[in-house]
């Protein structure tokens, strides 16, 4: 069932399509026919048009979601890497002081052994 559309137009537009139909010896029912079948394929362009609008704000929208996920992960990575270096000069001070200690002694025994032998 088609139904039919109501459109305005100014008295410029009524002018010329009678110009129009004049040129190119059309009645002006078809060209205003051709006219407002062109105005519908704008009408159902614009609304496509609305709708890839809409699709585009809600993919801009998800793409800044990610970035700023992407930059919070990057971060949680800075922090686990840093959490790592502060437990690796940990372990390398335990390490160095196991290794004074051990060192001293060492030493002690070493004094030990020499006065034991005096």
């Amino acid at each position: 069932m088609n139904k039919k559309k109501s459109y305005w137009v100014s008295i410029d537009v009524i002018s010329r399509i009678k110009r129009l139909c004049a040129e190119e010896s059309l009645t002006e029912g078809k060209l205003l026919e051709k006219v407002l079948d062109n105005y519908e394929e704008k009408e159902d362009i614009q609304k496509l048009a609305s709708r890839l609008e809409t699709k585009l704000q809600i993919t801009k929208k998800v793409i800044s979601d990610v970035e700023s996920d992407v930059l919070v992960a990057i971060k949680m990575l800075n922090s686990i890497a840093t959490l790592q270096n502060i437990f690796t000069v940990v372990e390398e001070g335990q390490l160095l002081k196991d290794a004074r200690m051990e060192l001293k002694k060492e030493k002690n025994e070493k004094i030990i052994q020499a006065l034991n032998k005096k």
